[in-house]
């Protein structure tokens, strides 16, 4: 496996989750959120169970497992 492209590819991976997740959640669903806001998390205690490391991560699995040598 060529691991420089392996890398770049997990952070492509990582960037495309990370706006995707932005879009759909503070764009498309803040209104819901803010509606249903009884029902929810404190915003700063749903912050703190963000893992971005996770998040990498599995951004590095999806691309190990496109780049995996045959």
């Amino acid at each position: 496996m060529n691991t420089k492209r392996w890398l770049l590819a997990s952070v492509a991976v990582f960037v495309v989750i990370a706006v995707l997740e932005f879009f759909i959640h503070d764009v498309l669903l803040s209104d819901m959120y803010r509606q249903t806001a009884s029902v929810w998390r404190p915003e700063t205690e749903m912050l703190r169970l963000m893992w971005f490391l996770v998040e990498f991560i599995a951004a590095g699995l999806v691309a190990g497992l496109i780049y995996r040598p045959r």
